[in-house]
């Protein structure tokens, strides 16, 4: 019995080598030199995502949207043990380290409207933003007394020493009548006739207003030092720098694609997907032409788009764009097979006399 027990133990002895053996092998091996399955899943937060944008318009929302010819920013999360997810917009702020960032009139309207001015105890409301040459014109009603009244306020702007927007009135108009000199001979400030909440980003200092965007945007949270703002080509121009931004990747899939996006490194979800050292390249299905973005629409971008799994473990995404925030993108539909452009396409042995078989 002593024999047999010693040959039951040697023999499970030699079965846990040979298995240990075995399973050594197949986790140091993995598909085209990836980490193995051991080491991903243990380890720990796989650092910052990048997140960069080249001929992007950003749409925030249906009516607020901002022009990125160039961004360069890194994502951080405000629990770093967690992954970045996208959709989560309040988890997450953009650390913008350089940027030219373009916007309209229309979409700086609704800006300051629908998130700036939007509180029942605001003192502007109705304010409707115009570009007239280099100078920004904005107007609507100031509540005076209890009383709204009309007014009209045109400046310039210029980029404080911190990185914040200045604009300095050079006329401002009350009920229609010019009121600017009668302020500088009273010696008024405009900060004591307009109360402005300084979380909402716009601060009234002495009779100049100073902007900072962290606070003026919906989330996520825009991060960033702005070193150069201005009226170009009747749009708002503002560049931001701070000295820290990273070349583009040398390793993304399309390297000369005119619209596109990043989210690079870190751990990203999509959807149910855990994109570990994350490499997502998403570009324009219609390349000629800006991309049009939504952080709030991307499930249905890539949903109607065309993903592409690569063999490094990224993602390279064609998705169309989202010029209606109400529009049913639909779903992607491949071409039957065989597939134009796929070299070699050939149909799974299970669908040979069906609708996707190859045709004669």
């Amino acid at each position: 019995m002593h024999r047999q027990m010693m040959r039951t133990i040697a023999g499970g002895l030699i079965a846990a080598l040979i298995l240990a053996g075995c399973g050594k092998d197949r986790l140091t091996t993995g598909p085209m030199g990836s980490s193995s399955t051991v080491d991903l899943v243990r380890r720990g937060p796989g650092g910052t995502t990048r997140f960069m944008a080249r001929n992007v318009l950003y749409r925030l929302d249906p009516t607020c949207s901002m022009f990125l010819t160039d961004m360069n920013a890194d994502v951080v999360l405000k629990d770093p043990s967690m992954p970045f997810v996208p959709a989560n917009k309040s988890d997450f702020s953009m650390q913008i380290h350089h940027a030219v960032v373009d916007k309209d009139a229309g979409s700086l309207t609704a800006l300051m409207n629908n998130y700036v001015f939007n509180d029942a105890d605001s003192p502007l409301r109705k304010l409707k933003i115009e570009f007239k040459g280099t100078k920004i014109v904005m107007g609507g009603e100031m509540k005076q007394l209890g009383l709204w009244n009309g007014f009209q306020m045109e400046g310039t702007l210029d980029p404080t020493p911190d990185g914040l927007i200045r604009m300095t009135p050079t006329m401002i108009k009350a009920k229609g009548v010019r009121v600017d000199g009668l302020l500088n001979l009273f010696g008024i400030e405009m900060a004591k006739l307009m109360k402005t909440k300084e979380e909402k980003g716009v601060i009234m200092h002495g009779n100049e207003i100073l902007m900072d965007p962290a606070r003026m945007y919906p989330p996520p949270t825009l991060l960033g030092r702005i070193t150069l703002v201005g009226i170009r080509n009747n749009r708002l121009h503002i560049e931001f720098d701070d000295g820290k931004a990273k070349p583009w990747p040398t390793d993304m899939y399309i390297k000369d694609a005119h619209a596109c996006l990043l989210m690079w490194g870190g751990d990203v979800l999509i959807n149910a997907a855990l994109n570990l050292n994350a490499k997502m390249q998403i570009v324009d299905s219609t390349p000629a032409t800006p991309m049009i973005f939504a952080l709030d629409k991307y499930r249905e971008q890539l949903e109607a788009g065309f993903v592409v799994p690569t063999r490094d473990g990224g993602m390279l995404a064609y998705v169309p764009d989202i010029t209606n925030y109400d529009e049913d993108l639909g779903r992607f539909s491949p071409p039957t097979f065989p597939i134009p452009g796929i070299k070699n396409a050939q149909p799974d042995a299970g669908l040979a006399g069906t609708d996707a078989a190859p045709r004669n």
